[in-house]
């Protein structure tokens, strides 16, 4: 995850310096949404701040890091490419590269999601769901190896054991 957000955060660097010094009108229109709070600022910070930097500073200072830091880091960073994925479509549709210039009306011009569209992103996250379902019906998710079967019951009880440690005293007896 470290090694992912020093990448990402290269990535990051690399793709908005290299367009900085090419700006034209139409990607000046871009950078002007992507940096103003009232329109897409807000969304971009943060989608640098949890991807790049919150998992960089957990992992990388070994003060913070801790089992709970860690996934809680790696809920930021999917919670971060999701915007990022938010801000790599949208603020592009509503920035219109060839100037329009006949009489259109403003909803073609401005894109806005439609309940269609939300209707689709929601039937892929159930299909997801379905599918990680299924898998775990077919391949279980816990181990068998520590699945353990009452007496008496058809059905698994989970248990975990603490192994025993032999001695050499221990293979010597005949209960082994």
């Amino acid at each position: 995850l470290l090694i992912f957000s020093l990448f990402y955060a290269y990535f990051y660097f690399s793709d908005y310096v290299t367009e900085w010094y090419n700006l034209q009108n139409t990607p000046n229109l871009l950078w002007e949404k992507f940096f103003d709070f009232s329109q897409y600022g807000v969304a971009f910070y943060a989608s640098i701040l949890m991807v790049t930097l919150v998992p960089t500073v957990i992992i990388g200072i070994p003060w913070f890091r801790s089992v709970n830091s860690i996934a809680f880091s790696s809920l930021l960073v999917v919670i971060g490419l999701w915007i990022r994925r938010y801000l790599m479509i949208v603020p592009v549709l509503e920035t219109p590269y060839l100037p329009v210039q006949q009489d259109i009306r403003q909803d073609w011009v401005l894109y806005h999601a439609t309940w269609i569209e939300w209707t689709i992103t929601a039937a892929g996250v159930a299909l997801f769901i379905l599918f990680f379902v299924i898998a775990s019906r077919i391949a279980p998710i816990i181990p068998c190896s520590e699945m353990v079967e009452k007496e008496g019951e058809s059905r698994f009880v989970f248990s975990y054991k603490k192994k025993k440690h032999l001695s050499p005293h221990d293979l010597s007896t005949k209960e082994i």
